[in-house]
């Protein structure tokens, strides 16, 4: 298939300039980050690999989210010419004062600053944010699912975002889903019944930064001439299911220790809401030998190139980023089945993928591919193969931009032909 041309069709004189507001709920470290952090940057071209050449347009790009943190830090630091707008009444929790504030920010921000295009991420700002840029009458609005709102929730909570989801579409341009399973989710929910819905799959950079680490294995190697490494990495919080994690973690400390002839350590990279009850938790189940808990780091890559295997017990996903990250690092991967994970990992090709979320038969599997050394080098070489050849950030970068051009070239804003309530892009 040949390479597609943005600029076929339109005259590439003078260079338009196509303004896009990104817009997400939080500014914490996650994968809806990483991937909103790739398109603000990657969209001025400072992120890719091999950067495009789009003679006829250039992007002119502003990021929106509550207050400061892990994101805003990337962008300063990466990307410091973007202006980015702190919004301080958006927030996860619902809150209907604080809902409508956010409204009238989000309105009053974007008929100042007139984006043609405002892209929505996560589900607090996909929902008010959709409805200030349809308000404010901009003309491409656009939604990205990182997994569905309503997963996780019951009862009236998933049946009130399950309708706040079917209802913003019929003011939404196009959804994004990062994953097959996520647009499967959105037909069968009858939620995608009245939008443009398509999937565009997470990527992240061919190449890792590593730099500098703190050793995982140093204590463990003192003592011990063989330690297998498990890594992990994750919001401690009820998705990501670190109580299963513990499960897992402890089923083989017990089969280790039966046998008496492996030594392994589990580490989770990440906080969150439930740090200090699991890290109660390793204390209660005697687990401090086997379990860490490395908080928030910024040296992910490195940590992963130390890993003998990374394991997923999350109860819900979209495209998870720390297996993509895994996948770049060549570590086979173990995971539940969940989200949009058999379209990364192959089972028995590229990875495992187990069919159950009972500890035991997870342990099992766990220390099976840790005694195969043989298996997980060959695992490791092909994950690594298909994460080149389908999820990479310039992938994901050209098919956004595909989208955003094509949706401005529908109402006529790539010409000088018709005339629109804003102006056309010159």
């Amino acid at each position: 298939m040949g390479e597609f041309n943005y600029c076929d069709g339109l005259d590439k004189t003078p260079q338009k300039t196509v303004k896009v507001l990104q817009l997400i709920t939080l500014s914490e470290t996650g994968g809806a980050q990483k991937v909103v952090y790739e398109l603000v940057c990657g969209l001025i071209n400072r992120r890719q690999r091999k950067p495009d050449s789009l003679p006829c347009v250039e992007f002119d790009v502003s990021l929106a989210s509550r207050a400061e943190g892990a994101l805003v830090e990337w962008i300063k630091n990466d990307c410091p010419e973007v202006p980015f707008y702190p919004l301080q009444h958006l927030q996860r929790e619902i809150d209907p004062l604080k809902d409508g504030l956010a409204l009238l920010e989000l309105w009053r921000l974007i008929r100042r600053i007139r984006p043609h295009i405002v892209h929505c991420h996560s589900s607090k700002a996909g929902i008010l944010g959709r409805l200030a840029a349809y308000l404010a009458g901009v003309p491409v609005i656009l939604f990205t699912v990182h997994g569905w709102s309503f997963y996780g929730m019951a009862g009236f909570r998933r049946s009130l975002f399950r309708a706040l989801e079917k209802w913003m579409t019929t003011i939404t341009d196009a959804i994004v889903c990062v994953s097959e399973h996520d647009l499967k989710e959105g037909h069968s929910q009858q939620i995608l019944t009245k939008a443009s819905a398509r999937v565009i799959h997470n990527g992240i950079p061919s190449e890792m930064e590593v730099g500098n680490f703190l050793p995982l294995r140093q204590d463990l190697l003192t003592n011990h001439q063989t330690a297998y490494t498990v890594v992990t990495v994750g919001r401690l919080a009820e998705q990501k299911d670190p109580w299963l994690f513990l499960d897992i973690a402890e089923k083989c400390a017990e089969k280790c220790l039966q046998k008496n002839d492996c030594k392994m350590r589990f580490f989770w990279v990440g906080q969150g809401p439930l740090e200090k009850e699991i890290q109660a938790e390793i204390k209660k189940r005697n687990l401090t030998e086997w379990v860490s808990l490395l908080g928030e780091r910024q040296d992910i890559p490195a940590i992963l190139r130390q890993a003998d295997l990374f394991l997923l017990t999350s109860r819900w996903e979209g495209l998870p980023i720390v297996i993509l990250e895994a996948m770049r690092a060549g570590v086979p991967v173990l995971s539940v089945d969940v989200g949009g994970i058999r379209e990364m990992i192959q089972s028995e090709t590229t990875g495992i993928i187990v069919d159950t979320r009972e500890p035991d038969a997870i342990s099992t599997a766990l220390l099976n591919l840790l005694q195969d050394p043989e298996k997980r080098k060959r695992l490791g070489t092909s994950v690594r193969g298909r994460f080149l050849q389908q999820f990479t950030v310039d992938m994901m970068l050209r098919e956004y931009k595909k989208l955003y051009l094509d949706r401005l070239a529908d109402i006529g804003l790539l010409t000088t032909s018709q005339k629109k309530s804003y102006p056309v892009i010159e």
